[in-house]
């Protein structure tokens, strides 16, 4: 749901990334960013001071002249605080309006001085994914957007000073980031948005087995996103984790069962297919049978007509003046003499 980064020394860094204002040439790692959105999505909570990144450091070098730092390598300059919206919130902008009030009043202790950015992000996009790097797709064939608009404070980490008689305060990211101070976060957030009539969920209070919630930050819901495919879209207690596991389980089971029954009924039709080609192959040799059939009965019926038609012929040896003229072999004695 939110989560504290420390800044040693790439302060300027993360508020270019937060402003959206790195220099010619450079490339956001962060590769959901769409910048064709920035305009449109992106807005600021500080009204009156940082509108750039160079006014924003500066104004950080500047309260850091008023507060006592030690001497010392790796010191915190800045600390980041990244609030993301819930899922069922239903309205963002009083959500991210109240949460940056309670950051002021309740998390940090020298207030809405101390902060140096107060950025909403709402043009990034991330798409869920399968192992092979392919968008998955919902009931409706759309890719599954699983980012969320969310909250950039970064802020000065200044507590109060009680050794140093010069300064009324001091540097320390520790005593802003204790144990105890990032347990009261979430929990003091939810009231926050409940005082304000905000409907968001962002802590869920103990309710069964030891109801410890397992804080995960907007990284981490992420990754867990990426790697497993389940969307969690705030930290969860132990109880709802083992639950969503066990769902997840059975659903693995129940894929792999429809998984087994689709093979089969793949190999089945391949069956039927191979089936329906070899009776195809009959049938064409049973049609190129039956018209071999066809033109050898059409051939006979000919030849039958032709025999009919030659037998029928009444000239044939049936001529009356054949063998019946008269004057063949009646030749007289006399005339037979003559000739000789």
């Amino acid at each position: 749901m939110a989560e504290i980064i420390k800044h040693v020394n790439d302060s300027l860094y993360c508020i270019r990334h937060a402003l959206r204002e790195l220099p010619p040439g450079k490339m956001h790692g962060n590769e959901d960013i769409d910048t064709t959105l920035t305009t449109e999505k992106n807005y600021s909570l500080l009204h009156d001071r940082c509108h750039t990144a160079d006014e924003a450091n500066q104004y950080r070098k500047d309260i850091e002249k008023e507060i006592f730092k030690y001497k010392r390598k790796g010191l915190v300059r800045t600390i980041e605080i990244v609030i993301q919206c819930p899922a069922d919130c239903t309205d963002k902008n009083a959500f991210f309006e109240t949460s940056y009030n309670y950051v002021c009043n309740k998390v940090l202790p020298m207030g809405e001085k101390s902060v140096i950015v107060a950025q909403v992000h709402g043009d990034e996009h991330k798409y869920l994914k399968d192992e092979n790097g392919n968008f998955k797709l919902d009931e409706n064939g759309e890719k599954i957007d699983i980012s969320k608009d969310h909250l950039h404070i970064i802020a000065v980490p200044a507590v109060r000073d009680t050794k140093h008689s010069d300064y009324d305060w001091k540097l320390s990211a520790h005593d802003l980031t204790s144990r105890t101070r990032l347990r009261q976060f979430h929990p003091g957030l939810q009231k926050a948005c409940n005082d304000a009539g905000i409907r968001a969920t962002v802590y869920t209070p103990k309710n069964s087995g030891d109801g410890k919630t397992i804080a995960l930050s907007v990284a981490q819901l992420k990754e867990i996103t990426n790697k497993t495919g389940i969307i969690i879209k705030k930290s969860l207690t132990i109880d709802k984790l083992a639950e969503i596991l066990a769902t997840n389980r059975d659903v693995q089971i129940l894929n792999k069962d429809l998984q087994k029954k689709v093979d089969q009924y793949i190999s089945h039709n391949h069956d039927i297919e191979h089936q329906l080609k070899e009776k195809d192959h009959t049938i064409s040799d049973l049609k190129k049978e039956l018209e071999e059939s066809r033109q050898k009965i059409r051939e006979l019926e000919v030849s039958k007509e032709q025999a009919q038609t030659w037998g029928n012929n009444q000239s044939w040896g049936n001529n009356s003046a054949w063998g019946n003229d008269k004057k063949w072999g009646e030749t007289t004695l006399d005339q037979e003499e003559k000739i000789w």
